[in-house]
């Protein structure tokens, strides 16, 4: 059946810069309205908040966090009823440059995934992702690397083969990569 939506949205972006800090805020919140299924109305939000710092001439990282709400999409989806996405994650990098050509370079995020609607519970998902790594720069910009990934992801509430029971999902992947990048 046809429908139309109307979504009135307001958004801010902002950055602070202090020395050789930065603070980036950025908030997105809209309302949909539908005019027939208006049980699939709801109230959406994208949002973040980054840190950017540097210590002397070799440290530098960000921190960070952020947090989305909207209606699941039903294209991926077998069951035709409002669900509403929770994302929320943390982040951090982290480089260290050890002279004049050499990095060391460190990653990781945390993130959690709900679903609103029970039947679709048991696609929640918790992911930790970390790399670490090692990269010389030459003159000309060209980066050679070796780094180190690790990816852990939980799905705590996947029905088990016996009654009443809970069993979790666990994901785990470790490897090593090379790179080239060129300038």
């Amino acid at each position: 059946r046809e429908d139309y939506m109307n979504r009135l949205s307001a958004a801010f972006n902002g950055e602070w810069q202090i020395s050789r800090q930065s603070v980036l805020l950025a908030l997105q919140v809209a309302d949909h309205r539908f005019q027939h299924n208006d049980a699939l109305n709801h109230v959406s939000t994208k949002n973040r908040l980054g840190w950017q710092w540097v210590i002397g001439s070799r440290l530098a990282g960000t921190l960070g966090a952020d947090y989305s709400r909207s209606l699941a999409n039903f294209a991926n989806n077998l069951v035709l009823e409002r669900d509403i996405l929770e994302s929320q994650a943390y982040f951090g990098q982290l480089k260290f440059r050890m002279g004049n050509h050499w990095r060391l370079r460190f990653t990781g995020r945390q993130n959690d995934i709900d679903h609103s609607l029970a039947t679709r519970r048991l696609d929640n998902s918790s992911t930790v992702t970390g790399t670490g790594g090692v990269e010389y720069e030459t003159s000309s910009r060209n980066i050679l690397g070796w780094d180190y990934r690790y990816i852990d992801g939980r799905f705590p509430e996947y029905p088990s083969a016996f009654a009443g029971q809970r069993s979790t999902r666990e994901y785990i992947e470790r490897g090593a990569l090379g790179r080239i990048e060129y300038a």
